[in-house]
């Protein structure tokens, strides 16, 4: 089983800039505004909070990320892997809601969103 990243906190803080900074590098048009998550396995996760920008639109940039994510938070002989799109065809996600307040019946919410 895979450890959690002994600096978990200072990825999640610096990280962001970091990214920022090889999209600027590289002459990126997209935004910079990004968000990370490190889960209990090491795993990270970049998210833009611009929803209108699809992540798809990061992948000519997920080599150059990799690279500097492994040159900022090395792992030894484990190195952090290349990013990848995650596996979903769902456009957008919303977080916070407690599931109470959710119809029981998902058609009743569809309208609201």
């Amino acid at each position: 089983m895979q450890a959690p990243h002994p600096d978990e906190a200072l990825i999640r803080i610096r990280w962001p800039a970091l990214a920022a900074l090889v999209l600027c590098e590289a002459n990126s048009n997209l935004l910079v505004a990004l968000k990370t998550f490190v889960n209990d396995t090491g795993a990270l996760s970049l998210l833009s909070t611009d929803t209108a920008v699809p992540a798809a639109s990061y992948a000519p940039f997920f080599e150059a990320l990799s690279l500097k994510l492994n040159q900022s938070f090395p792992v030894g002989d484990n190195p952090w892997l290349p990013f990848r799109l995650a596996p979903t065809n769902l456009q957008f996600a919303i977080h916070g809601i407690p599931l109470e307040a959710l119809p029981k019946d998902d058609d009743l919410l569809f309208p609201h969103i």
